[in-house]
């Protein structure tokens, strides 16, 4: 039942930056924007909003004014209920389908395995709401893992061969798109997203403050989210750290501090 599955936790959606011309683009982390709708899972387009509205202080805000991309850090096994849900909420016949190009592969993961996926292609130009109200939206799908017991390489790092989860290509793509032109006419708010907002969102977001808002790696894990948000697991944190001493910073140590990734 979804009112016992994920559902979304305003609290834990951060503001983590702007970009573009004049600084339109926004963006955010979270955690899986869905809600209960009667006994099944729809998108917080409207819940999202508010948490939006609340960290900018702008009680005017709308999200219509942008083109939401949502950067979704699922896999589409163990959480499919939740993946379809979401890639369902994007579907439009009229724009680029990710359903049913995933949905109908049996959840098949990771998504490198599927014939045709492209984690970078921003799939529909509409999302759905909980109200059955189109906004403008598109959905993108970037799986990652964490190295646990592994080594930290560039199967967990990438970049970009069919064998990889590229996380270095994910905290990329996010901030292209974030220093990208508006979609539609109308400036972009991006927001990724894993099902809790911690492990992935957290490493992701961790990764991003270190290359691209010139923080240090003990200063990321603090300052890229709120004290609502639990830290991520201490294998994403093996993710993050090892994107720092590896990729960001593989001369610099200091910046990485005493964090240690094989």
């Amino acid at each position: 039942m979804p009112g016992a599955g994920p559902v979304f936790i305003p609290e834990r959606v951060f503001h983590l930056d702007a970009g573009g011309i004049d600084q339109e683009n926004l963006l955010f982390r979270g955690n899986v924007p869905l809600v209960d709708n009667n006994g099944a899972y729809a998108f917080g387009y409207r819940v999202l909003e508010a948490a939006f509205q609340n960290l900018l202080e702008k009680p005017a805000f709308s999200l219509s004014d942008y083109h939401l991309v949502v950067v979704m850090i699922l896999d589409d096994t163990g959480e499919y209920l939740s993946f379809a849900s979401e890639v369902s909420s994007f579907n439009d016949a009229s724009d680029t389908p990710l359903d049913p190009m995933v949905l109908s592969h049996d959840q098949t993961y990771p998504g490198y395995q599927i014939p045709g996926w492209n984690p970078t292609t921003l799939y529909g130009r509409t999302v759905t709401d909980e109200n059955g109200d189109k906004h403008p939206g598109s959905l993108v799908w970037w799986p990652i893992e964490a190295c646990g017991a592994s080594p930290c390489n560039r199967t967990f790092l990438g970049p970009g061969n069919n064998q990889s989860y590229n996380f270095m290509g994910l905290i990329d793509f996010v901030h292209t798109t974030l220093q990208g032109a508006p979609i539609g006419g109308k400036p972009v708010l991006i927001y990724f997203h894993c099902i809790s907002g911690a492990d992935r969102t957290g490493a992701t977001a961790i990764g991003y403050a270190i290359n691209y808002l010139g923080l240090s790696y003990d200063d990321a894990k603090t300052d890229a989210k709120n004290d609502k948000t639990p830290d991520p697991s201490s294998d994403y944190l093996t993710l993050s750290c090892a994107y720092c001493s590896q990729i960001v910073f593989p001369n610099a140590t200091a910046r990485c501090s005493d964090c240690s990734a094989a």
